[in-house]
């Protein structure tokens, strides 16, 4: 609007510099200029003010962005927190099922040396079992006594079966056959 004036202003001192014929030549330019200047304010003023539309615009769908990035977070942190709280107690779960299975393990071989110390300790017992009652005055004890004594050192036993697989036999040392090596003259894994 000021340079408006100020150029309003300036043609209007070059008309008067000018003179008269001019003068209506002149008018009609400064009034061209003055027309031109003043579309092109109100164009300037249109632009500007859209140009202020659209700032506020940008500036609410920004506030609008930030609000709904900040609520995305806070979901985000809100389910990170939840799943946080299910991973602590399947993690506990899995704590407990192994402390479960552990338990069932050290029980599970408990009872099966349990088992074994009593099928270990039942043959003992009835010999135990045998020999107080071998120690009884009567005739009977004594023929008992004397027929299980006959069939524990019999070659073959009558009473009690024979076993079905093979037996066990001692052999020194000195006696093993050439053919069977030592451990020490065994090829490791590196020499074969």
């Amino acid at each position: 609007m000021k340079s408006m004036i100020a150029m309003l202003t300036g043609i209007s001192l070059i008309g008067l510099i000018v003179g008269c014929d001019e003068d209506a030549r002149l008018a009609r330019l400064a009034q061209d200029a003055a027309e031109r200047q003043a579309r092109q304010n109100e164009e300037m003023a249109r632009v500007v003010h859209s140009s202020n539309e659209a700032a506020r615009g940008l500036v609410t769908a920004d506030a609008e962005a930030r609000e709904a990035l900040l609520a995305a977070q806070r979901d985000l942190q809100q389910q990170q927190a939840v799943v946080g709280q299910q991973r602590d107690r399947l993690e506990t779960e899995r704590r407990e099922m192994a402390d479960a299975r552990r338990w069932d393990s050290q029980v599970g071989s408990a009872i099966g040396g349990a088992a074994m110390l009593l099928a270990c300790l039942l043959p003992l017992l009835l010999g135990l079992y045998l020999l107080m009652a071998s120690r009884d005055d009567s005739p009977d004890s004594a023929e008992l006594a004397e027929l299980l004594t006959k069939e524990l050192v019999a070659e073959k036993p009558v009473l009690l079966p024979m076993p079905q697989g093979p037996v066990l036999t001692y052999r020194p040392p000195r006696e093993r056959d050439a053919s069977e090596e030592t451990p020490s003259e065994s090829p490791g894994p590196s020499q074969a």
